[in-house]
C-alpha cells in the first residue's frame, strides 16, 4: 500500500519550494486545501487542493494589493503632516504665514509709534495713537478770516496711551479737499470711519479731554501751543499714511 504521508510531506515540500505559503502582514498562514489532505486522502484529494491552492492564492494577491495600496496612501498622507501632529502641513503653513505677518506688521507698527513720538516730540506736540469711536462730524464755524469760515470736523478717539476718549478737532481748511465755506465736511476727514487707527500730533485741550492744533503751522517755528501737527491714518501693515490735515493752501491768511 503506497505510504500517503510520504506523498503529502513530499507535497508540502514542494510547495514551500514553490512559495504556496500565502503571507499575510509578515505572518505564515498555511493554504487549507492541502492541509486537509491525509494519509488516508489519496492523489485526489492532494490534486483537488491544488485547485483549492489556487483560489486562495489568488485571493491572497488581491489582498497584499490592496494592503499594499492602503499603506502606500497612509505613507503619502504621512508624507504631509508634521511630525508629532495631527494637522496636516498644508492646513498649519497658512497659520504659520499669518502668524508670520501678524509678527512683522507688529514690528512694523511698534516702528511706526516710535518714529512719531519722536517727530512729534521734535514739532513741539503732544503724541497720541488710537481706535476711532465715534464718526465724524461737522462743525459750523464760529470766526472766519478775510470771508474764510473756519470749520471743523471731529471725531473720538480711544488712546492707546492711557486708554481715555478724546475729542479731536480738525481744522477743515487744512486739508488738501477743502472747499471753502462749504458747509460739509472735506471727504478725506468724512472718509474716516469707527475703527479706523489714527496717529495725532497737536496740542491738547487745555480743558477738558481733547486734543487739536493736529494740522501744518504753516512752516513757522513750533511751540507746545502751535505745534507742526497731524492726522495720519494707520495702514494695514502697520505703517502711517500721509498728513490728512498738512495742506498749507491758507496759510496766507495768518501772515
Amino acid at each position: 500500500m503506497p505510504d500517503w504521508g510520504a506523498a503529502v510531506r513530499m507535497q508540502i515540500d514542494m510547495r514551500l519550494a514553490r512559495g504556496h505559503i500565502a503571507t499575510d502582514a509578515g505572518r505564515l498562514v498555511p493554504s487549507l486545501g492541502w492541509v486537509r489532505a491525509s494519509a488516508g486522502a489519496g492523489w485526489r484529494a492532494v490534486t483537488a487542493s491544488q485547485q483549492s491552492d489556487q483560489m486562495l492564492a489568488a485571493e491572497f494577491g488581491a489582498q497584499a494589493a490592496r494592503t499594499s495600496s492602503f499603506l502606500g496612501v497612509a505613507a503619502a498622507q504621512a508624507s504631509l503632516r508634521d511630525p508629532g501632529s495631527t494637522h496636516c502641513v498644508s492646513y498649519r503653513k497658512p497659520t504659520m504665514k499669518r502668524s508670520l505677518i501678524a509678527l512683522f506688521a507688529a514690528t512694523l507698527s511698534f516702528g511706526a509709534w516710535a518714529d512719531g513720538q519722536s517727530d512729534c516730540d521734535a514739532a513741539q506736540g503732544s503724541y497720541l495713537t488710537g481706535t476711532v469711536v465715534s464718526a465724524p462730524t461737522f462743525a459750523r464755524a464760529t470766526s472766519s478770516i478775510q470771508g474764510v469760515k473756519l470749520s471743523h470736523t471731529h471725531v473720538s478717539l480711544r488712546a492707546d496711551q492711557d486708554g481715555q476718549v478724546y475729542d479731536v478737532a480738525m481744522d477743515n481748511v487744512y486739508a488738501s479737499d477743502f472747499v471753502r465755506n462749504a458747509s460739509t465736511m472735506p471727504r478725506s476727514l468724512a472718509a474716516i470711519k469707527v475703527n479706523d487707527r489714527l496717529e495725532l500730533c497737536g496740542a491738547l485741550y487745555t480743558s477738558g479731554v481733547g486734543i487739536h492744533w493736529v494740522h501744518s503751522n504753516c512752516g513757522a517755528t513750533p511751540a507746545s501751543n502751535a505745534p507742526d501737527g497731524w492726522v495720519k491714518h494707520f495702514n494695514k501693515d502697520g505703517s502711517v499714511g500721509s498728513n490728512l490735515e498738512g495742506s498749507e493752501n491758507y496759510c496766507y491768511l495768518w501772515n
